[in-house]
């Protein structure tokens, strides 16, 4: 039976392989005018007023955005909330002036939602959020407290030790190589002050499914390490394909302790699990650590972490998953 990924999946990988990959990919962008996905937009940005409910009050906090995309909503969540500022980084410059509009169109299109999560007026809520379209980006950016690194390698981040309240990241992890993840994890931790924390939204489904509804969630899953390897070679494609539980390893053996831990295990996955037959290295970990399509991690960085304390109880109550 031939599945629409696996069209997809050449269409991309044939593109991949084209010169210039980035260059095409800007000549496109101005002439097709950039178009937000409202719904995953509102979706975003609930999503981020649950993860601000986890930090707590983010008045007066510093804080910083690991793979910070197209539209800043998060951190414009975070400036609403009152961060003194939010650095956003990116491996390369993705946000304009009309990507940051579209941003500001769609909190303005959940200006209820947002206005009631975080017990803001509708004057204040539209007195933060005005801004002269017709300035720099650098000076809009100012506006709202946000400082754009970009292009930036987050293993190596120009901030001294300890001067951070908070690094987050939403559906970026899932995208990088676990050595890469780890590196990451170290400097964040680097840079977090004594008790700062550290959260991370990961979706751990596979992708090509979010085109195809014909396969499980958890379709990579069956596939081994070198048929798995044709599926990205366009690099923009990639997933790591890792379980819930080693992103939790992950995160304690960076130097932090886990506070914290949410996902959705998906009926549909769970359903379909006896009818897959797994690759052998994803054979070892329990039903739930499979078949878990999103992870909310929150963490904390402490100076002399309580040796041998338990994580806290796995709970499927986030409200994450799509």
């Amino acid at each position: 039976m031939w599945h629409r990924w696996w069209s997809k999946c050449i269409l991309d990988s044939v593109k991949g392989t084209m010169p210039l990959p980035r260059l095409m990919r800007d000549i496109k962008r101005k002439v097709s005018p950039y178009r937000s996905d409202l719904a995953e937009n509102d979706f975003t940005i609930e999503l981020g007023l649950l993860q601000i409910q986890w930090l707590g009050p983010c008045r007066g906090r510093k804080v910083l955005e690991i793979g910070s995309g197209w539209e800043p909503l998060i951190p414009l969540l975070h400036y609403l909330s009152g961060a003194e500022i939010v650095y956003l980084t990116d491996l390369r410059r993705l946000l304009d002036k009309n990507t940051f509009k579209a941003a500001v169109q769609s909190m303005q299109r959940k200006r209820e939602t947002i206005t009631q999560a975080l017990r803001l007026s509708n004057e204040e809520f539209q007195s933060a959020l005005a801004y002269d379209e017709q300035a720099s980006l650098d000076a809009i950016l100012q506006r709202f407290r946000l400082s754009y690194l970009a292009p930036c390698d987050c293993r190596s981040l120009p901030m001294p030790e300890e001067s951070l309240d908070v690094v987050f990241s939403n559906a970026v992890l899932e995208h990088i190589p676990r050595e890469i993840i780890a590196a990451i994890l170290k400097e964040g931790r680097r840079i977090l002050k004594p008790e700062g924390k550290m959260l991370h939204v990961v979706d751990n489904s596979d992708h090509w499914q979010h085109n195809d509804s014909s396969i499980s969630r958890i379709n990579f899953l069956t596939l081994s390490d070198w048929v798995f390897r044709l599926t990205y070679i366009n690099s923009i494609r990639y997933q790591n394909r890792l379980r819930h539980s080693e992103y939790l390893s992950l995160l304690e053996e960076c130097g932090l302790r886990i506070v914290r831990q949410d996902g959705k295990v998906d009926a549909g996955a769970m359903r379909d699990l006896p009818h897959l037959k797994l690759a052998p290295r994803f054979r070892q970990f329990s039903p739930q650590d499979v078949c878990t399509i999103t992870s909310c991690l929150l963490a904390q960085r402490f100076r002399n972490p309580a040796a041998g304390e338990p994580r806290p109880e796995y709970s499927d109550g986030f409200g994450c998953g799509g």
